[in-house]
């Protein structure tokens, strides 16, 4: 249970990269670069790892073709329902032709030509390259998803105060995306790659012996930011690691005590 809690094995990803794979992108119609990418992400397997650059190439790959292919017949409603959206079963749906209402693939605006989904992937693969390569200024392999993708863990409401912020909010790298068991929901709507929808708690229990017993928060036991525990299980719980729960038994005296007590009336 453990393991599968930390799977960032994406199947949506892999059923996408086979989709491109099955448009055979002529290579003569691809930059150096863009070649480069396009070869690394069609050997990939979908492992959504914070320390490889796969998984950023692909979701801003992903994110320039759905906006090329959808954007145009959806007009105003584009912001809301493709930017705002990942729309990953639509997408492949179009990409694996199966998607029939109508040619998804090509662009209404252009009159006298009839874009294939392979042009647009083209397209939206070259216009991605470019875009990582002048953002980042580096060679695009060297760039890490965990740059990108990190799990921010807001705080109510001082992360709104910037001074103040780096006191109280707590982030940091994870690998995963919306499709993984290991999820981190990617918040596509501030335009970032980050994640705001995780697994706030992991729990596993062993049913036949209770001192197999498991768990990490997101954070930590205390909601207090002055306190020591207030977000020593973040690092652990971004490794998706587990810490043993001590049975009642052997359980030790509180480090400390939080004690409430009524006023006088």
């Amino acid at each position: 249970m453990r393991r599968i809690q930390a799977d960032i094995e994406s199947i949506a990803a892999r059923d996408t990269v086979a989709a491109l794979r099955a448009l055979q992108l002529p290579p003569d119609r691809l930059s150096s670069a863009a070649s480069i990418v396009h070869d690394r992400l069609l050997a990939w397997s979908g492992a959504m790892r914070a320390d490889g650059p796969e998984p950023l190439l692909f979701h801003a790959w992903m994110r320039e073709l759905r906006v090329r292919i959808f954007a145009d017949e959806l007009g105003t409603l584009s912001k809301d329902f493709v930017e705002g959206d990942e729309l990953t079963q639509a997408l492949l749906n179009v990409l694996r032709g199966a998607s029939t209402a109508r040619d998804w693939c090509d662009d209404v605006a252009s009159q006298h030509r009839r874009e294939t989904c392979s042009d647009v992937a083209i397209d939206a693969l070259e216009a991605t390259v470019a875009r990582l390569g002048k953002e980042s200024g580096r060679d695009l392999l060297a760039l890490r998803w965990g740059d990108v993708h990190r799990a921010v863990l807001a705080h109510r409401p001082l992360s709104n105060v910037g001074f103040l912020r780096r006191w109280f909010e707590m982030q940091g790298p994870v690998p995963g995306d919306s499709n993984t068991v290991n999820v981190g929901q990617i918040a596509v709507r501030d335009g970032s790659f980050a994640t705001r929808h995780a697994a706030t708690l992991r729990f596993v229990a062993d049913l036949a012996d209770s001192r197999n017993d498991s768990w990490i928060l997101g954070s930590g036991q205390s909601g207090h930011p002055l306190s020591e525990h207030y977000g020593d299980q973040f690092p652990a719980w971004s490794r998706a690691e587990a810490l043993p729960i001590t049975p009642a038994e052997h359980a030790v005296r509180p480090i400390s005590a939080l004690v409430l007590e009524p006023t006088r009336p």
